[in-house]
């Protein structure tokens, strides 16, 4: 093919593109200045990704040199899964599950250099009732709320279900997406079931998974992915107060272009 005129022009064949081996050796140095010329123009490609910080403990957001537009997404932190009480003979008392940390994205293109950068923390499990996550943000430019703490039901022979933790509210601050969390599902006992099979509440999973799975009888699971809901605790006949699993830390995530 001739010397191109653009981009464009280039094949994905590399047999394909110029120069052919019966063109002239004069026009060598054109073909390399031409294919520099297209190297810098990817070089300098309007957003173009240039690098991505993550923070998973508060900090300062320095831009890397270049940067002219950031996009960030933010995660709260997780709330803890309810505990249980204490229980006597035929009684079960269970923790639901804590809610997932708020899910927000936002682009910024000025104003982002220097910015607090918060990661709230996941509740801590206790009894009865679970902990709420910490909000995390993007200085005031973009908040993601905690998710809130599974609720303890018991003890008691009769049915019953302990309330999970809802999910993060959605924010207004994000111009891309503003999700809320996921609540976390309900502890639960029957009348009639053996008496040591409460079942502790699943924690609410955040926007990359990681929800702990309720426990029964026994001791809350911690959330494991960022923002994520502990699982809630659960004791059977003549079972010791336990607490509920630790919700997991949020996130912020920072995509710098060009």
């Amino acid at each position: 093919m001739p010397l191109p005129s653009s981009i464009a022009d280039l094949s994905t064949t590399a047999g394909s593109n110029s120069p052919a081996g019966s063109e002239s050796p004069a026009l060598i140095d054109d073909y390399l200045r031409t294919y520099a010329s297209y190297i810098a123009q990817l070089r300098d490609y309007p957003g173009r990704l240039l690098n991505v910080q993550t923070f998973t403990t508060t900090g300062t957001y320095t831009p890397t040199a270049g940067t002219n537009y950031i996009e960030v997404e933010v995660i709260g932190g997780g709330g803890s899964g309810g505990g249980c009480n204490a229980t006597t003979a035929s009684n079960a008392s269970t923790g639901g599950g804590g809610g997932s940390g708020a899910y927000t994205k936002s682009k910024i293109s000025s104003g982002f250099s220097g910015q607090t950068v918060t990661v709230g923390l996941g509740g801590v499990g206790t009894t009865p009732n679970g902990a709420n996550g910490g909000n995390s943000s993007f200085g005031a430019l973009v908040v993601a709320a905690g998710g809130l703490g599974g609720l303890t039901a018991g003890p008691t022979t009769a049915s019953f279900a302990a309330l999970g933790g809802a999910g993060g509210a959605a924010s207004v601050t994000g111009n891309l997406i503003n999700a809320s969390g996921t609540a976390g599902d309900l502890g639960l006992f029957l009348t009639g079931a053996a008496a040591n099979s409460p079942l502790g509440g699943n924690g609410g999973s955040g926007f990359f998974g990681g929800g702990a799975p309720g426990n029964v009888n026994a001791v809350g699971i911690n959330g494991s992915g960022p923002g994520a809901g502990g699982g809630g605790a659960a004791a059977g006949s003549a079972g010791s107060a336990r607490n509920g699993g630790n919700g997991s830390a949020g996130i912020v995530i920072i995509k710098e272009l060009c």
